[in-house]
């Protein structure tokens, strides 16, 4: 993924249509208005961001004072005015809502809204949507439900909205090509760091995706679980080589059901198993090991999938 700053990323995202509700969410925010109302000022009008800690743990007073101040994390520049505020309720749920507007441009003003709730409480609470959806530092960690929250959010993200999650070991990474994201209807946009370039959040940063822009128009969980099975079957036809700590044709000469990859693998430039496993001949071959009716599923996709083998660090023959 291509990298940009948050004071560029804020520009960037004005090019992309991401719908007409112009609202955020912003699930177990935290202190954090950096990644919401600092890069999304642009494109969005009202900024939910949803905590249970808000006006316990976390004090309001301090983060609206650091808006102020210019001091707030990943808003370099950035001097954020606001009203008093108007504690109240959103759909039955407690909160705190802010007038909030640029420092020296008071006629454009946004709605910042602190919300004093769990993710599910607020989810099942409401039935808004939104052009944003940000889910940093939140999920892929161990203990974590592997499928949340993008079973819940993704029926209220507008098509061509913008989801951002932060990548940690129990997600999908680059190394995969975000293929758990492309099945789930999200096409990769670009890693957003600090102005420094320095990386955001935890596990590799803080990315962006977008919905239905890869052609994706419906969630494919069920698509997706369906070819995890199919998939786990081409895994093991691959744990070959492992077995026999031998990445090279020998390890399947003679092997049934390996006749056309050893002829392949014959045939390839004397490099290393990195080089070959990207050719079209060994991706073509595992399509080809999937049943008929997935036959118009992207071979680069399949090959993203198996990305867990990890089969660019394998050795060479």
């Amino acid at each position: 993924m291509p990298k940009k700053t948050i004071s560029t990323a804020r520009n960037y995202l004005l090019r992309y249509d991401t719908g007409v509700n112009r609202r955020l969410l912003y699930l177990a925010a935290g202190a954090d208005v950096g990644c919401s109302l600092g890069l999304f000022w642009n494109i969005c009008d009202s900024f939910y961001l949803v905590d249970p800690g808000y006006g316990t743990s976390i004090n309001l007073t301090i983060i609206m004072a650091s808006l102020k101040a210019g001091t707030a994390g990943y808003m370099p520049g950035m001097k954020i005015i606001s009203d008093g505020g108007t504690q109240g309720t959103f759909d039955g749920v407690p909160g705190c809502r802010f007038q909030v507007w640029r420092e020296g441009n008071p006629h454009v003003r946004k709605r910042l809204c602190f919300v004093k709730s769990g993710s599910k409480i607020w989810l099942d609470s409401t039935t808004t949507h939104y052009n944003v959806v940000i889910n940093k530092d939140y999920a892929g960690f161990e203990g974590v439900d592997a499928d949340y929250p993008y079973t819940r959010v993704w029926s209220r993200l507008n098509y061509r909205g913008i989801f951002c999650e932060t990548i940690a070991e129990g997600r999908s990474s680059e190394t995969y090509g975000f293929a758990t994201y492309q099945y789930r209807g999200f096409a990769p946009l670009f890693e957003v760091t600090r102005d420094t370039g320095v990386q955001l959040g935890f596990g590799n940063g803080f990315h962006l995706f977008q919905k239905g822009n890869n052609g994706n128009l419906a969630y494919y969980e069920e698509k997706r679980l369906e070819l995890s099975a199919i998939l786990g079957a081409i895994k093991e036809k691959l744990d070959i080589f492992a077995t026999m700590i031998d990445f090279g044709p020998s390890a399947i000469e003679g092997e049934e059901g390996y006749e056309e990859l050893h002829g392949l693998m014959s045939h390839a430039p004397k490099k290393n198993w990195k080089d070959f496993s990207k050719t079209g001949g060994f991706v073509r071959w595992l399509v080809a090991q999937l049943p008929a009716r997935y036959s118009t599923v992207s071979g680069n996709l399949i090959f993203d999938v198996i990305g867990c083998l990890r089969i660019g660090t394998w050795g060479g023959w």
